[in-house]
């Protein structure tokens, strides 16, 4: 079943890898560490404000809406204003603080999480509007991206998917949605990790 974190599986992931080292510095374990938390950090705060009937995707989904999800200027940049909405700047800071849990300096982690909170809305609002998708659906599709249902999972895993060009690395959607895997030698950080394999 497919979820937030099967972005890693597809040239889109490594992409986002490979241009959070350009902006942080940080190596691929520390960056695929930082996203392992703040990625389920940010959908969960968001579904449980779902759950409250409020959907902040909705404020910027204008912004959001046709941007490459491997954008991290624009995703930055739009994160920081859904951050902001999000917490309080002493909610911020406390979050920021978890960085020394993560063995990683709270810059780094302040942006990865600006980068996540524009990442996540921006996955919400193109697969929203491609669908036409009412209120009441928008917290089914908070449960597909976290890996509790599969209502939405194939277009999460084509939305993923959707800019790749090709090659053995990159999974096809279809094993992204089923978390089918033949290669036994894959180094994904899912491991079934919020629901995945």
């Amino acid at each position: 079943m497919a979820n937030i974190l099967d972005i890693f599986r597809t040239h889109v992931g490594n992409e986002l890898v490979e241009k959070t080292f350009e902006e942080t510095g940080l190596n691929p374990k520390e960056i695929h560490r930082a996203y392992i938390f703040t990625l389920p950090f940010v959908l969960s705060v968001h579904r449980s404000k779902c759950d409250q009937g409020t959907n902040h995707s909705k404020e910027f989904a204008s912004e959001l809406e046709k941007i490459q999800l491997t954008n991290l200027p624009k995703l930055k940049e739009t994160g920081e204003k859904i951050f902001a909405n999000m917490f309080s700047s002493a909610r911020q800071e406390k979050i920021i603080a978890l960085s020394r849990d993560l063995g990683i300096s709270e810059k780094s982690l302040e942006k990865i999480l600006k980068i996540s909170c524009g990442l996540i809305f921006a996955i919400l609002s193109q697969i929203s509007s491609r669908k036409n998708l009412k209120r009441e659906d928008h917290c089914k599709l908070l449960d597909s991206l976290s890996g509790v249902n599969a209502v939405y999972e194939q277009d999460v895993a084509k939305l993923f998917t959707q800019h790749d060009d090709s090659g053995n690395l990159i999974h096809t959607e279809e094993e992204i949605a089923l978390g089918s895997d033949e290669n036994e030698d894959d180094e994904s950080i899912l491991g079934g990790y919020a629901g995945g394999r």
